[in-house]
């Protein structure tokens, strides 16, 4: 395949395993555990691993550039690349829909609960601040992933 910019002529060369997994593209290297999960992604230098559970549910990511999230259950507990704090996320929900996060940071005795706004299929479209009234934008695609300005781990626009 061949990706064309201008007059520029790229070769972008794929692999595949046996299961149809992609294993290299162009520069990029991922490896899949025997279910079919990616296990780890690497691009240039940044890499990410990726650890699941026995049910087969992400439990851990470390990237090189974004740090690592541990994923329990409804918590998720950060830890940016460089940074000596954990910063924990706490999801509630109501009828399957998240509908508030409680953000607290290790070793600061504040905690931020964020009022969440999900459309018909639980996207969170919007969020506001339950302390300030500040609300925040999340554009998302039309598969849920987040887009638009980086901003606290997440891709979002401001109101």
């Amino acid at each position: 395949m061949t990706k064309t910019v201008g007059t520029t002529q790229t070769a972008l060369n794929y692999s595949y395993d046996n299961a149809g997994n992609t294993l290299t593209r162009s520069t990029d290297t991922l490896a899949y555990d025997p279910l079919g999960r990616m296990t780890s992604f690497t691009a240039g230098t940044r890499t990410q691993k990726n650890v699941f559970d026995a049910e087969g549910n992400l439990l851990l990511r470390v990237d090189s550039s974004e740090g690592s999230t541990l994923f329990l259950g409804d918590t998720e507990l950060r830890k940016a690349a460089g940074s000596s704090s954990t910063t924990g996320v706490r999801t509630y929900e109501f009828g399957g829909m998240p509908v508030a996060e409680r953000v607290s940071v290790a070793g600061s005795s504040t905690n931020k609960v964020l009022w969440l706004s999900p459309d018909h299929v639980g996207t969170v479209g919007l969020q506001v601040n339950s302390a300030s009234g500040a609300i925040t934008r999340r554009w998302a695609d039309p598969y849920g992933v987040t887009r638009g300005r980086r901003r606290r781990g997440r891709r979002t626009m401001a109101i």
